[in-house]
């Protein structure tokens, strides 16, 4: 990808589908609910009140972002980077996921091209 702009570009554009994906998981409690080990996508979404088709889906894309491994039979397990959001985890990310992603602050980078146009407001 080093030497494909249009993959580097790409995954610029897209940066932002994975930011919110991992977000929805987090929000949802997804990642604290596999701390003690791999379940079955059903029982997650059971144990947290979700939609268990809409639950799968997320819980493959962040399959697919690497935060989560798939097992046979849609078993989900955390992964070591999935475990950084955790938490408890000494070090966690969480915070600064749901900050980044979070309403107050997606509020302000919305309005980036009007303030670069218009200066910031009085």
């Amino acid at each position: 990808m080093r030497d494909n702009p249009q993959a580097r570009v790409a995954d610029l554009i897209f940066g932002r589908w994975k930011s919110r994906i991992l977000y929805a998981g987090v929000k949802l409690g997804m990642i604290d609910a596999l701390e003690a080990g791999a379940k079955p996508a059903g029982t997650l979404a059971q144990e947290l009140a979700l939609d268990p088709a809409m639950s799968y889906r997320l819980l493959r894309a962040m399959a697919s972002l690497g935060l989560l491994a798939e097992l046979p039979d849609r078993v989900f397990a955390l992964t070591p980077e999935g475990r950084t959001l955790l938490t408890s985890h000494p070090q966690s990310l969480r915070a600064v996921a749901l900050l980044q992603e979070g309403p107050e602050h997606t509020a302000i980078w919305k309005h980036l091209p009007e303030i670069v146009r218009q200066g910031p407001p009085d």
